[in-house]
């Protein structure tokens, strides 16, 4: 179990106070783990400073992590892992020397809540409280330190065509919404166009093995065909704007490989616009089996990751092309382990599909790659799990 390293650096009457209240300690099998619970606020920010605080048990935080020290660098997230949060609920940081005490929203998960750090964030030493409606308690104490020289790869698990544990349909607004629940690196999705320009989800090139392919249907006829749950075969705009609503969960991007190249690009052309729209650009990564609809994406300088699935070209010549990341299916790799290293030396993130079985899981994460695309995302989780820093 992870522990906390350091916790209260008791500076006033303030702390004194807090650390008195809000502290409590519950035991589990392994030993004691701190519990964090809410203290109510006075009526003015001031008056709490200054230690005026009611006593609050309507909820807590439990089994509080957090290092000592945060090193990471701009744009990073950090996380603070614990039992308890909740959508809402703001993380704070005061400062234990003079300056300004600054808030954010995190997103919150079972078992952490991440924080996207800002540029410019001052260095320091900060008590960490979480704040639910009108309470307020201390998770701990840590150092922040921004530190640009620090390199930070992709790291963790992408839900293959959305999650879809307990039976919900591949492809579904359901199933990204159920990878942003669980706080995935990624969700992994296909796109078609249909005949009148309409980019939509799912994965075969048909909706019935004896009907026509999505490229040659109308949006009126794809969106006729129902899901098991209900729902309409998604078009990307409706995605898209699901994808929005998460705070961490990066959207991954598959442009299928028409039956021809024309389609296959304005597929790209209707992608790519639709990512703008929402403006998503810098929480979309795409990937393709078609090498001439990487090239393209491309053309467009996303920041995002754009991954090669293989095909007419070697993964290094996609890379030397400027592929930010191979995207190979597990025997490429097992076949072959030399080729994690030498992709990741070219300047290449790692990514391998469809990987399910520990036996499989355990090989990609001792092998360093970086993320694992996979249909069981909770067994996945225990062989990248989240770390204290993350991009």
């Amino acid at each position: 179990m992870r522990r906390v390293t350091e916790w209260f650096a008791v500076r006033g009457i303030a702390s004194v106070a807090l650390a008195a209240a809000a502290m409590s300690f519950a035991s589990c099998s392994d030993g004691l783990v701190p519990e964090v619970q809410g203290i109510g606020l006075a009526p003015s920010e001031m008056g709490w400073r200054n230690g005026l605080l009611n006593r609050d048990d309507r909820w807590s935080i439990t089994g509080v992590d957090m290092p000592s020290v945060y090193e990471f660098p701009s744009g990073a997230r950090i996380n603070i892992f614990g039992k308890g949060f909740q959508d809402g609920d703001s993380i704070r940081f005061a400062p234990l020397e003079e300056g300004k005490l600054v808030s954010f929203f995190p997103a919150c998960f079972p078992d952490r809540a991440s924080v996207l750090m800002p540029e410019g964030f001052p260095d320091g030493g900060y008590e960490v409280q979480i704040r639910r409606k009108d309470s307020v308690a201390v998770l701990g104490i840590a150092d922040f330190k921004t530190d640009n020289s620090l390199v930070l790869r992709p790291y963790g698990v992408v839900a293959h065509r959305g999650c879809t544990l307990g039976g919900v349909p591949e492809n579904s607004l359901a199933s990204l919404r159920k990878a942003v629940g669980m706080g995935l690196y990624g969700s992994e999705f296909d796109v078609w166009i249909t005949t009148d320009g309409v980019p939509v989800i799912h994965h075969d090139p048909f909706l019935e093995w004896d009907g026509k392919r999505i490229e040659d249907m109308s949006l009126k006829e794809v969106r006729s065909y129902k899901l098991k749950n209900g729902e309409s075969v998604p078009t990307l705009d409706e995605y898209l704007a699901a994808g929005a609503e998460s705070r961490y969960t990066r959207l991954v991007l598959e442009v299928k490989e028409h039956s021809s190249l024309d389609n296959t690009l304005r597929a790209v052309e209707a992608s790519l616009a639709a990512v703008k729209k929402y403006k998503l650009e810098a929480v979309t990564d795409y990937i393709s089996f078609s090498y001439e609809a990487c090239a393209r994406i491309l053309e467009s300088n996303p920041p995002g990751l754009v991954g090669y699935l293989g095909g007419n070209r070697s993964f290094l010549q996609a890379v030397a092309a400027g592929c930010t990341m191979t995207d190979c299916f597990i025997t490429h790799y097992t076949e072959s382990p030399g080729r994690v290293s030498q992709y990741e030396d070219a300047g290449a993130v790692t990514n391998v599909w469809t990987v399910d079985t520990d036996a499989m899981l355990s090989w990609s994460s001792g092998h360093g790659i970086d993320l694992v695309t996979t249909n069981r995302p909770d067994r996945a989780l225990n062989y990248y799990p989240h770390k204290y820093v993350e991009l």
